[in-house]
This record gives C-alpha cells, sequence and structure tokens, in this order.
C-alpha cells in the first residue's frame, strides 16, 4: 500500500495562480564545497555504537578492488583498523548514480574516540565518533526545533510570542502549539501526534532504561515533557466542551499566499486567524490516544498530576464520539483503545482495542495518516495476534532493506524520511515487547542513513555531523539568515522529508529548483531525489511530526549511556588491526 501524506492538506499549496511568486522571495543559497574525497565516502556523520556494525559505502567511476582502506584515530594519528575493498556490490541502478560501489566494513572498531576512513587513492572522509555516548545530544538537538515552532505566549526560540489573538473568529483562546511546518498553521490532528509521541519516548524509557533525558529547564521534568506540555495545553483548549471541537486554526489559502514573514510579524495574526469547527474521527482518535497517555503518565508527576483526570475525561470523551461518527481509521481507534486501557485497567478498552486491531492488517508505512504498526506495538504485550502483525511489518522493513545499497526501507513518499524512522521505530518496540533481535539491523540501517550514509551525503538532522540542510523551507530561518541573526538557511534540530520519487518530483516539482542550483546534482539517481533548496517544499520542509518521529526513534539509543565505554590512555585497542 502506498500513501502519500499531504502535510496538512496543503500540497498544491503552489498551484493556485501567482501563489508560488508571492509565496517565494528571493534568497541567495549557501552552496556546499564538496572535495571529491569526501563526496563519495558515505558514512554515519555522527557516530557508531562500540558493539554495533559500522558500514561506510564508497561510490565512485573507478574499480577500486583489491585497493586498501584505513581507519585513522584523529586523536592520537595511529591506524586503529585496516583491510581491503571488496569486489563492488552493484552498478548504476535505483539506489546509486555510480560504477562501483563498494560496502567498507569496520565493525572491530570499537575504542572510544573520532576516526576518519583513509583510502589508497587519498580520499578521505568526514570525520565520525565511536562510542555509547555518540547519539547523548541528538534528543536536545531535536527538542530545539521544536521550541522554535511554538506559537503563542510559549517561550519560543528564535522569535518573540506570536498570535496572541487566535482565533479570530471565535472568542475561545486558541493560542499556543506549534507552527506546523513552514507555515504557520495549527492543524489539530498533527499537535496530537506530536504530542503523543514526545510522551512515548518518555513512557517507554522510563520503564527500561531509566532517567536519562535532559532536564536544561531545571524544573525536575524531562525536557521532553516539557514540550509536550506545549501541546497539551493547546489541545486542552481544542475540546472545551462535548458540542465543540476545533481541528485547525489559520486559513490556509491566505497563509501559504503570504510571503516568508517573522510569526509575530504575521499580518494575519489579527484578522485571519480563524478556527474551524466539527468532529472528525481521524483528529479525535489522535486526540484520545494523546490524552490517554498523557494522562497516565502526568499522574505521577508534582507539577501536573492534577491535569491528570482532565486529560483522562478528555480521552473518553473523544474516544466515544471518534467511535460514533465516520468510518474508517480502526488503527487510530485502536490506538486510543489500547493507551485508555494502559490508563484505566479498563477491561472493556482492552476488549475494544482487540476488536479494531482484528480489522487492521501489516502496513509499509507509518507516520501520523497511519499508525497500524503504533497500533499493534501498544496492544502487543496484551494480544499475541498484535505481536505477530508488528513482527511481519517488521521484517517486510528488514527485507526491503537488505535489498537496497543504504538500506532504506519505505517508499520514496513525500515525508519518506519520517516514514523511515517509524519503521525503525516499529523494529524497536517489536525488539522490547518480544526480545528478538532478529531484525536489529533494519534500527541500524535507519539510523546511518538519516545521519549521512545516503546517496547524497547528508545528515538530515540540522546541526548534526559534517553536512546537513542549510536551506530548510521555513520562515523563521529564511528572514532570521537574511538579518544576518542566523548564519545559515536553517534551525538546529530540523529534520528534512528526506527524499521523494524522481518521477513524482520531475513531474511536479522541477520548476522550483533550477539545474544549476542543485548543488547534489551528481548524487540525484533514477529513482529519487533530495534539494537542500529553500523552495524544495516536499524534500526539505521540516514537519514538527517528523522531528517528533526523530526524537522517538533515537531516545532509545539514551540506553547505551549505561554502559558507555570509556577512553583508556594506552589501551590495547590503540594497537593497529590489519584483516
Amino acid at each position: 500500500m502506498s500513501i502519500t501524506p499531504n502535510h496538512g492538506d496543503y500540497s498544491d499549496r503552489f498551484s493556485r495562480n501567482g501563489g508560488f511568486m508571492k509565496y517565494i522571495v528571493a534568497v541567495v543559497l549557501v552552496f556546499i564545497s564538496f572535495s571529491p574525497a569526501k563526496g563519495h565516502i558515505r558514512i554515519n556523520q555522527v557516530g557508531y555504537l562500540a558493539d554495533e556494525p559500522k558500514r561506510a559505502v564508497v561510490g565512485t567511476n573507478q574499480n577500486l578492488q583489491g585497493q586498501t582502506f584505513s581507519i585513522r584515530n584523529v586523536s592520537n594519528g595511529q591506524v586503529a583498523y585496516s583491510g581491503s575493498i571488496g569486489s563492488s556490490i552493484s552498478g548504476v541502478d535505483a539506489d546509486t548514480p555510480f560504477a562501483f560501489n563498494y560496502i567498507v566494513d569496520f565493525t572491530p572498531v570499537t575504542f572510544r574516540s573520532s576516526y576518519r576512513i583513509e583510502l589508497q587513492n587519498g580520499e578521505t572522509s568526514f570525520t565520525f565518533r565511536v562510542g555509547n555516548d555518540v547519539y547523548r545530544n541528538v534528543i536536545d538537538t531535536l527538542l530545539y526545533f521544536l521550541k522554535a515552532q511554538r506559537c503563542g505566549n510559549t517561550q519560543p526560540e528564535l522569535h518573540t510570542p506570536c498570535h496572541l489573538a487566535d482565533a479570530t473568529n471565535t472568542d475561545l483562546d486558541l493560542a499556543g502549539g506549534w507552527h506546523d511546518a513552514g507555515d504557520f498553521i495549527k492543524f489539530t490532528k498533527q499537535e496530537a501526534y506530536t504530542t503523543y509521541i514526545l510522551l512515548l519516548s518518555y513512557e517507554i524509557l522510563r520503564g527500561n532504561y531509566g532517567p536519562f533525558f535532559s532536564d536544561q529547564i531545571g524544573n525536575g521534568i524531562a525536557d521532553v515533557l516539557d514540550e509536550a506540555k506545549t501541546g497539551l495545553d493547546f489541545l486542552e483548549k481544542c475540546y472545551p466542551d462535548e458540542n465543540t471541537f476545533i481541528h485547525r486554526v489559520g486559513n490556509m489559502e491566505a497563509d501559504h499566499s503570504q510571503p516568508f514573514r517573522i510569526p509575530e510579524n504575521d499580518r494575519l495574526a489579527e484578522t485571519n486567524r480563524p478556527a474551524l469547527f466539527g468532529f472528525k474521527r481521524d483528529p479525535l482518535a489522535k486526540y484520545a490516544y494523546t490524552m490517554a497517555l498523557a494522562s497516565g503518565i502526568f499522574r505521577d508527576t508534582t507539577d501536573y498530576a492534577s491535569k491528570s483526570q482532565t486529560y483522562l475525561a478528555l480521552a473518553k470523551r473523544a474516544y466515544a464520539k471518534a467511535k460514533s461518527i465516520g468510518s474508517g481509521h480502526k488503527d487510530k481507534l485502536c490506538l486510543a483503545a489500547v493507551e485508555l486501557y494502559r490508563t484505566t485497567n479498563d477491561d472493556l478498552y482492552l476488549a475494544e482495542a482487540k476488536k479494531f486491531n482484528d480489522q487492521i492488517y501489516t502496513s509499509d508505512m507509518g507516520n501520523y495518516f497511519n499508525n497500524t504498526n503504533l497500533a499493534h506495538a501498544r496492544l502487543a504485550p496484551f494480544y499475541p495476534r498484535a505481536t505477530t502483525k508488528l513482527r511481519q511489518s517488521v521484517k517486510n522493513f528488514y527485507h526491503v532493506s537488505l535489498n537496497k545499497l543504504f538500506g532504506f526501507p519505505v517508499q520514496y513518499v513525500w515525508g519518506s524520511l519520517y516514514v523511515a524512522l517509524s519503521s525503525g521505530t516499529a523494529g524497536w518496540h517489536y525488539q522490547i515487547v518480544t526480545s528478538d533481535q532478529s531484525f536489529s539491523e533494519l534500527q541500524c540501517r535507519i539510523r546511518d542513513y538519516t545521519l549521512g550514509m545516503n546517496p547524497w551525503g547528508v545528515c538530515f538532522i540540522s546541526g548534526l555531523g559534517s553536512v546537513y540542510p542549510k536551506n530548510i523551507h521555513n520562515s523563521v530561518a529564511l528572514i532570521l539568515k537574511r538579518k544576518k541573526t542566523l548564519k545559515e538557511g536553517t534551525i538546529k534540530g530540523a529534520v528534512a522529508e528526506g527524499p521523494y520519487s524522481r518521477v513524482e518530483w520531475e513531474k511536479d516539482y522541477r520548476r522550483f529548483v533550477p539545474e544549476k542550483e542543485d548543488i547534489y546534482a551528481e548524487f540525484q539517481t533514477s529513482e529519487c531525489v533530495y534539494h537542500d533548496h529553500l523552495n524544495d517544499y516536499v524534500t526539505n520542509e521540516p514537519c514538527i511530526y517528523g522531528t517528533a518521529e526523530a526524537i522517538l526513534f533515537f531516545s532509545f539509543y539514551l540506553k547505551y549511556l549505561n554502559s558507555t565505554n570509556l577512553e583508556i590512555p594506552n589501551s590495547p585497542q590503540n594497537t593497529n588491526f590489519v584483516r
């Protein structure tokens, strides 16, 4: 099944007459300079865990078989490992534009330090780290982007309080929450899903791996919960009584026809930021599972325990209403039922979760628009059939990954990187529920792809690695770059949407990126494209729920902080190894 997400129903934002010229302003792109050496060695630019597989891909139009490679410890200059390049595993195909493609495996390098790959022909890689703490700061980086997307009087980063009059067609106070993506619309279903994923990041880890989330505010609450509270405060306002539900704030057509601007200077703020009322099954079900999980988590906190019963009442109301209207969305109803069961221990909810689960199967997708694998994962401890379905989904992702040079496990749809991260999360869930590590390499491949081991050599999370998106489709990033407040047109922690089908991009979006401005032109493949370009909102617009997906995926790595391998001077691991 292939479902292309529409990111809040604005995929046609530039199809209106004159919309593109009004929306896009002139911008000077920052071009990344690649040396021939670094341009063709694809690695995880952040680093590798000590005891997990470590691989790089070398793409070239020259035969390198039999040539040597070395892994050099950059802190002491010693060669930590060396070997010979084997045979090419593929030629030009859907995943690579190069005639020869090689896997460089350096799994035996486990000593905690910084390294680079050196080839016999003089090419070198970017520096990367090895150690069980290499992902320690990833969550904090990702949370920064969400803080920059905050709306209302919520102490946002990079801009001042904004849209304080939300909404302009009602007396209801609907200020707060997050701006969805590069625009300033607030969709209740995206706000709910983002909040849920943040809550789930905390919920899963607090029972398994210990208190590894940061508390930079110093209020005794993990920062990931503080950020989730931004969403919860807004969501609570969206369902003020049993007859009123707000599923969106903001006029899409008006918003998308405006030029890039800083949110506090949005000319629509006082005149055209309406609330849209109405009950729909999809956002109601998402609302229900979010509030149910929030109730279970916050009843154990000191500052917000009083909110637990409020959240639970809202969850029950939304779930009952969702069941009574519309059709479909059984995956969301299943997830809502199981979260209500987990919070209340009411067997009625468990029975309904099982009933809905019997009506959904496996899925090769996953994100805010498809919650099938999340529903399986959360129900699995109580229902073997859900475990079986989750296993099949993970197995399918795994086998697709094995057949790809760079291991990308999903189709190249809009938001494909978010779908890939979600599939990796499914792998983590399955591993926790069953202790079966048969497919654990799936998570490694998705992680490495996200952090730089992909056709373009891009770490898709801004601020991490050596090469990351510097021209994202985001108003705040562009305006602050023009004001020289930001050096680059990006925001730390922004997660690009990732590769998109080349056929679909050529058909519908080519006009947005002139060929001379494509800094990755030589690396585009026959099947997919990615552009670090302001105008390419299909591949380079970060969204709040995509950032949440990355937070959940990388949260699982915090468990390795229990076993950080510390660097010991003159350790025997400094000895050169020759394969």
